[in-house]
């Protein structure tokens, strides 16, 4: 729901509408257990229920417990909410949403599943961080719970064109990131270009003679010749000020070619 606001966002009354930028990247921050106030506030509550969920937990019972913990005295704004906050995910639940932490590894299970995430959310990549990382903001990451911050890197674009017949693929701007790799780049142009089936191979190529090359005649019957594939191991660079893409030395001043399925370069 946050990537998909992100996405609408509105201008503000008076303003220009403003171009959407997607965003590339997104950190999520987990907590391993809640703040050290919020601890003691639920341990106190915990020991109010008296181990029944139907028990009736008084408000004014518990700020006048919260008024003795020296812990949350300057929290005090703070915990009438999450209090109200924990009792209605009580009567919706169980005591165990009490739990100072879960009984799982969350930081684990984000990571064995980060690749799912990644292409759910259909970002470039997404780390994994604690809350603590984000100080007093991280109070609203709770175990289960965690917070994700978007964000968008700088990229350039660069055009690639498809030299296939029939395929339904002409010319493509894709957004070049820093360090990009052919996996990164087909996997992006995959998710832009819906003519591409979901697990087609794509092979990225680079005229030979960046000059020459994309001012001769194009024969079909030899549609690899004057190219040479861009390797994986090969790796892209940016210039934002110059606003160029680069491969190793060579600047991608024509773009690249695309072709979908499995092939080798003449």
């Amino acid at each position: 729901l946050k990537l998909k606001n992100l996405a609408n966002a509105k201008p503000k009354k008076g303003a220009a509408p403003a171009l959407a930028t997607p965003p590339t990247h997104a950190t999520v921050y987990v907590a391993k257990c809640y703040p050290a106030w919020q601890c003691v506030v639920l341990d106190t509550l915990r020991e109010m229920y008296k181990g029944e969920k139907g028990t009736a937990v008084d408000n004014k019972a518990v700020s006048v417990e919260m008024g003795k913990k020296p812990e949350v005295k300057k929290f005090m704004k703070k915990v009438m909410p999450f209090v109200a906050f924990m009792k209605e995910k009580v009567a919706l639940g169980d005591l165990s949403v009490l739990d100072t932490s879960l009984p799982w590894d969350e930081m684990k299970v984000l990571s064995e599943n980060i690749s799912y995430i990644v292409t759910t959310l259909g970002l470039e990549g997404v780390d994994l961080a604690l809350s603590s990382d984000l100080g007093e903001k991280g109070e609203d990451c709770r175990p289960g719970a965690p917070i994700i911050a978007f964000r968008t890197e700088p990229s350039v674009t660069l055009q690639l064109t498809n030299n296939q017949p029939f395929t339904g693929l002409f010319n493509t701007a894709c957004p070049i990131l820093q360090g990009d790799t052919v996996k990164n780049i087909t996997r992006r142009l995959a998710r832009m270009e819906r003519n591409i089936k979901e697990g087609t191979p794509v092979s990225l190529y680079r005229w030979t003679d960046p000059v020459m090359g994309p001012r001769t005649m194009p024969d079909m019957k030899t549609p690899l010749a004057g190219l040479s594939q861009v390797m994986e191991k090969e790796s892209f660079t940016i210039n934002l000020e110059q606003n160029i893409v680069k491969l190793g030395e060579l600047t991608l001043e024509a773009g690249l070619i695309f072709r979908v399925g499995q092939e080798t370069a003449a």
